[in-house]
């Protein structure tokens, strides 16, 4: 999948509650038992994996709990990161 639309649909984890954590400082690898798979995310990718995780949303709703009057560097920067964590299927549409 490359270039997810993220203004459509809502968004959730994806197995989250399967994967095995470990932090350390702002780092957090994330391991799946089933497939492998090993990801280092950073503490913002992170706090967004456990608000989706909490409640599903859109990405709208999503920008609007973490930055309610944010400027538009930092939107282009969250949605840089949460399309990487759609690519790497740590976040799905729901």
């Amino acid at each position: 999948m490359s270039d997810p639309d993220l203004t459509s649909g809502r968004w959730g984890t994806c197995n989250f509650d399967q994967l095995l954590r470990e932090t350390w400082d702002e780092e957090t690898f994330l391991f799946n038992p089933a497939s492998g798979e090993t990801h280092l995310l950073n503490a913002a990718a992170m706090h967004l994996l456990e608000l989706l995780e909490e409640e599903e949303a859109s990405f709208e709703q999503l920008v609007g709990r973490l930055f309610p009057d944010t400027d538009k560097p930092t939107l282009d920067a969250l949605a840089r990161q949460f399309e990487q964590l759609v690519l790497t299927g740590l976040i799905c549409r729901v």
